[in-house]
């Protein structure tokens, strides 16, 4: 699961400079070389597999029904994980048909990620499509 970093600077005065604007879900103080650094991270949405230049994601605790995520360059849409159904959003006729190639060869496996995310547990990657 790949997740995503920022680094916050602390000045004498405790004003932050941030250096990537994004949300975050938890951050930590460290001291180094007697400067303080805040490092944050998101896993609000982590990547379990990418191939092709498509991105497989799930959000922790989202709606049903059971669905992930699929990002293609600009496209973004939801894919069902029962009957693989488009739900929202749209992705390149060639992207879609790769996207539900693999979501059918992974079907199990998704379905174990969807209940480990609604219990806001860690997923596990899945093998891209080769």
């Amino acid at each position: 699961m790949a997740l995503r970093l920022s680094v916050f600077f602390i000045s004498g005065e405790n004003r932050l400079k941030r250096i990537d604007r994004m949300e975050w879900d938890d951050c930590m103080i460290v001291s180094y070389d007697d400067k303080r650094v805040r490092i944050c991270y998101n896993v609000k949405m982590p990547t379990i597999s990418q191939f092709y230049g498509i991105l497989i994601q799930m959000y922790f605790d989202d709606y049903k029904p059971s669905h992930f995520h699929a990002i293609y360059n600009k496209n973004k849409a939801l894919i069902g994980i029962n009957d693989f159904s488009l739900l929202h959003g749209d992705l390149p006729p060639k992207a879609l048909s790769l996207v539900i190639e693999w979501a059918k060869l992974h079907k199990e496996e998704l379905i174990k990620e969807w209940e480990l995310a609604s219990k806001k547990k860690a997923l596990f990657d899945i093998e891209p499509l080769e």
